[in-house]
């Protein structure tokens, strides 16, 4: 696997997004202060809108001059993106015939490896989850006989604490917001974890899978269910909010943003709108596949 980092010379220009600004940089202030540049979780914040409000260096313009800064080979393949806070980037490797399912930490200027873990890790072990990373913990999932949601130092690659979750696979990437780690699993259950010490704040289990990833906003929790459509939890207590249903099989991880949850579905190839608080449909959309 290659981690690619790329770099730019170009000069600023100014965004004409203030409304999504303002409501993305209350979103970061809820997570925590970040580091300009830093990338701490699945599509950036437990939102998962995807959208840095700061960015002001890239732009259609100038994003096709983007050139080589480093590479670091890591071995084995990778199905899941990177994570970059503070001096670091976080990125999790498999390997067939290798141990696999290691979360890696490179130096964010030059690639250099600084360390990986588990130590322990075992051939046949695989990880598909995106680490998150808070108040100097990455947070990832494991599959390995059965699944684990690991807490490992940021700086020294220790581990904090472990979480061993169901007779299941966990697919989806954990999503970190006031001291909570939210993880998914592919029998349906979903969990809040302490962020500090891994004990378990709430449980609760859907009567089909979770593949997608739990998006966080304004106390609630969204999740797409297999077979079922896109569910709402509330982020405090796990208790059900709605269910939205959606056909066929639903492996599209939620985005949030302005009042609206905009969820993929597989089998009528269409993109939902709906509304966060209620789950009436807003619209849908067709796409070609």
């Amino acid at each position: 696997m290659k981690i690619i980092a790329r770099f730019i010379r170009a000069t600023h220009y100014l965004t004409d997004a203030r409304a999504k600004c303002a409501l993305t940089c209350a979103a970061i202030a809820a997570t925590g202060l970040l580091a300009r540049g830093d990338w701490t979780q699945f599509r950036f914040i437990p939102s998962h809108s995807g959208f840095r409000p700061d960015e002001t260096i890239l732009s259609p313009d100038n994003v096709a001059n983007l050139t080589v800064k480093w590479r670091a080979i890591v071995g084995g393949g990778g199905e899941a993106s990177a994570s970059v806070a503070d001096s670091r980037v976080y990125v999790v490797r498999n390997s067939p015939n290798a141990p696999g399912g290691k979360l890696y930490a490179l130096d964010r200027n030059t690639g250099q490896q600084l360390w990986s873990f588990p130590p322990d890790a075992l051939t046949g072990d695989f990880s598909s989850t995106t680490p998150a990373v808070a108040n100097g913990i990455v947070y990832f999932g494991v599959n390995r006989f059965g699944t684990v949601v690991f807490a490992v130092n940021a700086a020294s690659g220790a581990e904090i604490w472990r979480h061993n979750g169901p007779v299941a696979n966990i697919v989806s990437s954990p999503t970190v917001i006031d001291g909570r780690v939210y993880a998914a699993f592919t029998n349906g259950s979903i969990r809040a974890l302490d962020a500090t010490s891994g004990q378990i704040i709430w449980s609760v289990t859907a009567d089909q899978g979770a593949y997608s990833s739990p998006a966080i906003a304004d106390g609630r929790l969204y999740i797409a269910i297999h077979n079922r459509g896109l569910l709402a939890l509330d982020a405090n207590t796990g208790a059900t909010l709605w269910l939205a249903p959606m056909p066929g099989p639903q492996w599209s991880s939620p985005a949030v943003d302005n009042g609206r949850v905009f969820v993929g579905s597989r089998d009528d190839h269409k993109l939902y709108a709906f509304d966060a608080i209620t789950g009436v449909t807003l619209w849908t959309a067709t796409t070609n596949d």
